[in-house]
């Protein structure tokens, strides 16, 4: 029996053993499958970012889960079978007794499981929409945080989360029911056949297992199968190329997003571009521009022609996307590192001068998004990462929007990057651009509308055709600068920013113009308006905390602190906790002594004055039918007070405690950036998975392994006394072993799983200043929904109120167009809007907010010059009158009309005067970024009375 015991226990531990490893290797297969499948979804499949973390956190770990238990569904009958056999030939027909009841539990069960598994997709559905609505709301905090919209996101977090805690109660009774009837089935069994069904236990966490491994299964099959981009949308041939050779020609293309749309995105696309050729893509927003590159790179699908590739890519993205990691591994992007290469990337990106400003120089860390990094920096980066891979086509969706003019003019210059004679010179470039200043150096340009390619043809042909809607874009950018610059005084001079023309081939009056204006103005260093305090506190501040880092994840070391077992207990209840514990030693008691009262009976027959079998019934019975009751009373602790209690508490434990809001939410903007959000996505989804439902399984196994032991244990030494000489060094090795696993496997978990939990963040004055603020950000963030919830978040307008604010957005003819009209789907990020639409709509939601001050922080870079000419007199007229602007902008023509100017340099005030009086002084940083811009100052009062 020692040996046969022994025996078993080896091979049983192999078994798990290699369950545990087959466990492991699926889980890291599934999450390996289902990122690459994330990379190649087409736009109809294309789900969230929380779908896609619950699909790695969850379900792969609970087909994790199945490989432990789920072959027990495959050993356990043949073990029952066996059991009954020997049972069978000690006592005969009344073992069929204890089989029968295992026969009429079992349709019982299989009703149970299917009511389980409806619940368990009804509960991973609302998962999915709560972990959805954090993602959103993680990648929009900035504008939540700006808007002051944090109570507004905290109700519909609740509202989700409320949901899935029905659910999760409703999962709780069955749980408890289950738990109830697999711990009494045994004891009903043996009541009836001296425990032939004792080999039962283990199937309350097969059933379990099972049912969660489906739902699982069946959402890992619906992902999976989901259509894919289109392998054939691009024909790509990696050949040698010569100057003038074909990089990229499109023949009769139609291209749409959605598969299913009813009319493509793109149609009658024609389309050559050559090796050394530069083409500009110009049109107003909403044309196609960028869906344009995207049909090129196989993003589309392609309904109709033909697209040919030769050769590499590189986009380069309207919104740059910046690796978490240094400035040097974000440009050469772990390519083989050439200093000689390197160093010319980055003074023809303009790079050099930013990164002396960076602590660690190329080695700074930029973190997630490149938060450190301004967006012009994140933008030039972007390039020159794309440069640095020297392929042959590059693709520029409006680089040059996010950088100052100086930079612009640095960028486009004849030896830098895509100047005739630039590093560039000798690629085919596809440049993507709503400025038209430097049309007359792109070999060929392209109009486009609705889709359509309009118009095209060189520069010079442009010219040529006054008719057309591309050159009175190209020279009616000089009238609408002009008009943009006029001051509340009246006369203003013509200007020429990023919007303007300069025709290398005319003559330069205007830049004499402007030389001799500032000549005749008088040279005088202009009043600075900032109290000399505040110079000295700007003065004194370091650039080295300016640049702020990602937080790097801590995880604790050694053993796991009784604070956290002790805070587990009481967010579960302590006194649930207390009698929980009770339940389990009762139940334990129960079942020890009719273990007990069995034996007895047993000996019974042998002795020479035996009780009458009905003794032992009723004290057996009496037994197991109270251990049938604190198996009740334990499972309902259990699940339906203790699990249920510790979700709702430990998910509060982001909450502040004396307003019963999100905690986290009212943190500084500066946790956001640089606290990665993956890190705080985790703890929403794999940890509070967790939590609800594999914490309190794993209390339960324990605490009713360390009863059944010690009851084991007891009955042992009750019967063979002597047995205590072998249980007490087989503990002692059990602990040492126990320690040495436990050593490596805490680790192990933690690096797997670390989430930082201490969200408790002092915060200051929360959201009164910033509820009477509106800002249009730099990147515009908008939410999966409707254009409705999007422009209206906390819906307190009406519906003529909203197209009120999209007509004066220059929105409400697209948004008439779209089916539904304000209930039109918006998808996550605003990816089914392009960059300019995505502007516009967060400039629609300021107007609507109607704030006493409004921030535009490059509001209007992503759109083209007329519909920025239509925004800025919007801006100037009297729907913002009384309101307070602060206008931050590349295009300076747009700030000309201010009252002040405020110049920085190197996160210091540099300048701050009127416009007209930092003109008037040729020596100021604000008159020579104004003059390689090409604008011309307002003239001032005194001048105008001076040139009357």
């Amino acid at each position: 029996m020692f040996v046969a015991a022994l025996a078993q226990t080896a091979i049983l531990h192999q078994y798990f053993y290699i369950c545990f490893l087959t466990g492991m290797r699926i889980r890291a297969g599934l999450v390996t499958t289902i990122y690459k499948k994330a990379l190649v979804l087409s736009n109809d499949a294309q789900g969230s970012r929380g779908d896609i973390v619950n699909l790695m956190s969850v379900d792969a770990t609970r087909m994790q889960d199945l490989t432990t238990y789920g072959l027990i569904f495959i050993s356990g009958p043949f073990q029952i079978i066996l059991a009954f056999v020997s049972l069978y030939q000690l006592l005969g027909w009344p073992s069929f007794v204890g089989v029968a009841i295992m026969i009429v539990a079992i349709p019982a069960q299989g009703a149970a499981a299917q009511w389980l598994k409806r619940l368990q997709v009804k509960q991973m559905k609302i998962r999915d929409q709560r972990t959805k609505l954090m993602s959103e709301l993680l990648s929009n905090i900035k504008s939540i945080k700006l808007y002051s919209w944090e109570n507004a996101f905290i109700g519909m977090v609740t509202s989700v989360r409320n949901a899935e805690l029905r659910t999760l109660r409703r999962i709780a009774i069955i749980s408890a029911l289950n738990t109830v009837a697999w711990g009494s089935i045994p004891l009903l069994v043996s009541l009836a056949t001296f425990a032939v069904a004792a080999y039962a236990g283990p199937f309350a966490m097969i059933v379990s297992s099972i049912v969660q491994a489906t739902v699982s299964v069946n959402r890992l099959a619906d992902f999976l199968g989901s259509s894919e981009l289109q392998p054939d949308a691009v024909k790509v041939e990696e050949v040698s190329l010569a100057p003038g050779d074909v990089v990229v020609q499109i023949s009769n293309g139609d291209f749409r997003w959605a598969a299913k749309s009813v009319e493509p995105t793109l149609q009658d696309i024609d389309l050559t571009v050559r090796k050394g050729e530069l083409v500009g893509i110009l049109g107003r927003v909403g044309s196609g521009k960028t869906s344009l590159l995207s049909a090129i790179t196989g993003e589309m699908t392609k309904v109709d022609g033909k697209v040919e590739l030769h050769g590499s890519v590189a986009y380069c993205a309207q919104n740059p996307w910046i690796l978490s990691s240094s400035l040097r591994d974000n440009i050469t992007f772990f390519r083989k590192f050439d200093q000689t290469f390197y160093d010319l990337v980055l003074d023809a990106c303009a790079l050099r001068q930013d990164i002396a400003l960076l602590k660690d120089g190329d080695q700074t860390e930029v973190g997630e998004k490149g938060i450190t990094l301004s967006g012009g920096q994140r933008a030039r980066v972007a390039l020159a990462r794309a440069v640095y891979a020297r392929a042959d086509l590059y693709l520029l969706d409006d680089v040059l929007a996010a950088v100052d003019a100086h930079v612009a003019r640095h960028i486009f210059a004849p030896d830098n990057v895509i100047g005739p004679n630039g590093l560039l010179a000798s690629k085919a470039r596809i440049h993507v651009t709503n400025g038209v200043a430097y049309a007359s150096q792109h070999d060929s340009l392209v109009f486009l509308r609705r889709g359509i390619i309009l118009e095209s043809g060189s520069y010079s042909e442009i010219r040529m055709k006054p008719e057309t809607e591309l050159y009175k874009l190209i020279t009616g950018a000089k009238s609408l600068s002009a008009d943009q610059s006029r001051s509340d005084s009246g006369t203003a001079t013509p200007v020429n920013s990023e919007g303007v023309l300069i025709d290398e081939d005319e003559p330069t009056a205007l830049k004499k113009t402007v030389n001799e204006q500032l000549k005749r103005r008088k040279s005088q260093r202009p009043p600075s308006f900032v109290s000399p305090e505040t110079q000295k506190v700007l003065a004194g501040q370091s650039l080295g905390n300016a640049h702020k880092t990602m937080q790097k994840e801590l995880s604790e070391q050694g053993e796991v602190k009784w604070e956290v077992y002790r805070q587990y207990m009481n967010a579960a209840s302590a006194w649930g906790f207390a009698a929980y514990l009770l339940c389990i030693l009762g139940q334990q008691v129960a079942r020890v002594a009719s273990t007990w009262v069995l034996k007895n009976w047993g000996e019974n027959n042998l002795s020479q004055h035996p009780r009458p079998p009905g003794y032992f019934l009723a004290w057996y019975g009496g037994w197991v039918a109270g251990s049938a009751v604190i198996s009740a009373a334990s499972g309902i602790l259990l699940w339906m007070t203790m699990a249920l209690r510790s979700s709702k508490k430990l998910h509060e434990r982001v909450r502040d405690r004396r307003s019963s809001r999100l905690g986290f939410l009212r943190a500084p903007l500066q946790f956001f950036e640089t606290t990665p959000q993956g890190r705080i996505l985790n703890l929403f989804s794999r940890d509070m998975y967790t939590v609800d439902e594999v914490l309190v399984r794993v209390w339960s196994a324990f605490f009713s392994c360390i009863a059944t032991v010690g009851g084991i244990f007891i009955v042992i030494i009750m019967s063979f006394p002597s047995s205590v000489i072998v249980i007490l060094p087989l503990a002692y090795l059990y602990q040492v072993i126990m320690r040495y696993y436990l050593a490596t496997s805490r680790e192990i978990k933690r690096l797997d799983a670390v989430s930082k939990l201490d969200f408790m963040i002092p915060i200051l004055i929360f959201g009164l200043v910033r509820s009477a603020i509106s800002i249009i950000p730099q990147e515009p963030q908008l939410f999966e929904g409707t254009i409705r919830q999007n422009v209206d978040p906390t819906e307190s307008a009406d519906d003529q109120q909203i197209w009120t604010a999209l007509e004066h957005s220059h929105l409400k003819e697209y948004v008439l167009s779209l089916e539904g009209g304000l209930d039109a789907v918006v998808r996550e990020g605003g990816t089914s809007l392009s960059a300019g639409q995505r502007q516009l709509l967060c400039f629609a939601r300021a107007l609507l907010r109607k704030s006493k001050i409004l921030i535009l922080d490059e509001a209007t870079s992503a759109v083209d010059l007329q519909t920025d000419a239509a925004i800025q007199d919007i801006i100037r007229g009297s729907h913002f009158e009384g309101v307070t602007l602060l206008v931050i902008a590349h295009r300076l023509n747009t700030i000309m009309h201010s009252d002040r100017i405020l110049v920085l340099d190197c996160g210091m005030v540099a300048e701050f005067d009127s416009p007209a009086k930092l003109m008037a002084d040729p020596t100021t940083r604000f008159s020579s970024l104004a003059h390689e811009a090409g604008v011309l100052a307002p003239l001032s009062k005194e001048e105008q009375e001076q040139s009357a």
